[in-house]
């Protein structure tokens, strides 16, 4: 998974990124490309092995896949990211690579982390009928109403799909309550968020 085990609070960054800067550039470069297959998959890939003979494995490459990410994601430009390592006096050959690695990767990476997390099907239609059951075969007759409900889903790659049950009334009214104390919650998060936007 993707690295979770941070540096200490107080460590800048370039204290974490330094020991990378012993690398050699091959080595540098293959730890920029198995940084890049943690972030995208969000799998282990190797990463902490290849650091661990600089010491602190894990905070390296949490480190690191950090570093990675951001930079794609901040979308700086070649000479902010080459100032960026300067700064963390990584040598001329390791900026010139991670500046090539970014250029090359940033629309993969970025394509690859847009399908990444949480995408739920969205409810795009509602359809419901009121029926009663009059008779039942096992305790005579009934006369209860129920309700038939089928929501019209659409997964975010665009299918359709269709969730249909039945429900009584008192579960009816139970669905009813939920889907009302969410729509007030919704209204309260909007109205929050209009008056920070004043």
């Amino acid at each position: 998974p993707i690295p979770t085990s941070t540096p200490p609070k107080n460590e800048p960054m370039d204290s974490a990124l330094a020991p990378l800067a012993e690398l050699s550039v091959a080595e540098w470069s293959q730890a920029l490309e198995l940084a890049s297959k943690e972030v995208c998959s969000g799998t282990d890939a190797g990463l902490a092995e290849r650091l661990a003979s600089l010491g602190s494995p894990e905070r390296l490459r949490f480190a690191l896949c950090t570093f990675v990410l951001e930079s794609v994601r901040s979308a700086d430009t070649d000479e902010q990211l080459r100032s960026a390592l300067e700064e963390l006096a990584f040598p001329a050959s390791h900026v010139d690579a991670f500046v090539a690695f970014v250029t090359r990767e940033r629309r993969d990476i970025s394509e690859k982390l847009q399908g990444l997390g949480l995408s739920f099907d969205s409810v795009v239609d509602v359809d419901w009928r009121l029926d009663y059951a009059l008779r039942s075969s096992s305790t005579g007759s009934v006369n209860e109403p129920f309700f038939l409900v089928s929501l019209k889903t659409q997964s975010p790659d665009g299918d359709f799909g269709s969730i249909d049950f039945s429900c009584n009334l008192e579960q009816m009214q139970d669905l009813y309550a939920k889907v009302h104390d969410a729509v007030v919650q919704v209204r309260r998060v909007l109205q929050s968020q209009e008056s920070e936007a004043l």
